[in-house]
């Protein structure tokens, strides 16, 4: 099969009705990331698997998806992509979410989603003037010292995390909840295109797919599970970006959060978070002093150097990965730790470049020397 016709299986997959991304998942992991075998798998061995009627049913219809625009998207212009979870460039963080998609639409420069370390930034669309300065003024301090801004492209403090990288001329992914052959809100179509082209827009839903309510949810797992912690600026009682810390936190990954006046309506949720054990921050070193002393020393567009003092869990875990590359499931087994406790630490190593995650979720020390 040559590698156009992977590329159209890995699309119906990602398209199938009645597939979701953790279910998708399963069925990837099991058939060794291949979507040509899930796709041609008889009922009786997905059964004999755990794997419903429906799911077959799925599978069968997923055959007859027509995926050319999606194909033909691609071949536009030499700066769109379609990443899937077999490409070098899937972003190793995000793939040890059990509900990454199967692949991710790309446009701009593909090298920004093999970057690290990377930091999420989130709040409220009508935020206050304070919270747009905070936001610049974490973000850029984030982005002038190395680290690679993940947002939402919303108004607000999205915009401003963007906008901050930009200055700072560090790499910035902006992730859609529509197509990415049109921007939304249509305002921020001048700033998608400077990110287009200092970082990337990514997006898990096919061209010509609309901004949709439902999506914004589902977009926000992508934003928090592509970062190594993810910044809430200002949330309301009921915000998307405690959506986005709920992810952030399912995944074993740190929330901070910036406080915020208590006669200030867009501060609720951030001090709800803080009264449930996040971290209140007020500037870059606030993050850093949560990772034993992680000191930035790279020039923007380049990998941040980092000095990090693993703790003794750490450190007892890296003994268990070694070189030869291990799965997740391995490491929970062999640590007799919990799930989310291995996320985390995980993307504590990687993040200080002692581990490294290939293109098949497997982990094995990097070579650099440390303590």
């Amino acid at each position: 099969m040559n590698e156009a016709d992977q590329l159209a299986d890995w699309l119906r997959l990602q398209q199938a009705r009645g597939i979701g991304s953790i279910t998708g998942n399963r069925l990837l992991k099991l058939f060794s990331y291949n979507p040509s075998a899930v796709l041609t798998a008889s009922p009786q061995k997905l059964k004999a698997h755990g794997f419903s009627d429906a799911v077959s049913l799925a599978l069968a219809d997923a055959n007859n998806i027509c995926v050319q625009s999606c194909l033909t998207w691609q071949a536009q212009q030499p700066d769109h992509h379609i990443v899937t979870q077999n490409h070098p460039h899937y972003p190793t963080l995000l793939k040890t979410c059990p509900d990454a998609p199967a692949l991710l639409f790309v446009v701009g420069n593909i090298e920004a989603l093999s970057y690290a370390p990377r930091l999420a930034f989130v709040g409220s669309r009508r935020c206050t003037r304070s919270g747009q300065n905070n936001a610049n003024l974490l973000a850029s301090q984030a982005a002038t010292i190395g680290f690679c801004i993940v947002s939402g492209l919303a108004y607000g403090i999205d915009a401003s995390a963007h906008n901050a990288a930009l200055v700072a001329k560090t790499y910035t992914i902006a992730v859609l909840a529509n197509g990415l052959d049109k921007i939304y809100p249509k305002a921020h179509a001048c700033l998608a295109d400077r990110i287009r082209r200092q970082g990337v827009l990514i997006s898990e839903y096919p061209p010509t797919t609309k901004p949709l309510a439902q999506h914004f949810p589902q977009r926000n797992r992508i934003i928090s599970g592509l970062a190594f912690a993810t910044v809430v600026v200002e949330a309301a009682a009921r915000s998307g970006s405690l959506i986005t810390a709920q992810h952030a936190l399912n995944q074993g990954r740190d929330v901070f959060c910036v406080p915020g006046s208590i006669n200030n309506p867009y501060a609720v949720g951030c001090h709800r978070l803080i009264q449930q054990g996040a971290k209140l921050i007020t500037c870059i070193d606030d993050i850093l002093d949560e990772f034993s002393g992680w000191t930035p020393g790279s020039c923007p567009q380049q990998v941040a150097k980092r000095n990090l003092s693993l703790n003794q869990p750490s450190k007892s875990l890296l003994e268990i990965i070694e070189f030869d590359p291990i799965s997740v499931d391995e490491i929970i087994e062999k640590s007799g730790l919990t799930p989310e406790e291995v996320c985390s630490m995980l993307v504590e190593l990687e993040a200080a470049g002692r581990v490294i995650c290939d293109i098949n979720g497997l982990y094995s020390q990097s070579t650099m020397e440390g303590d």
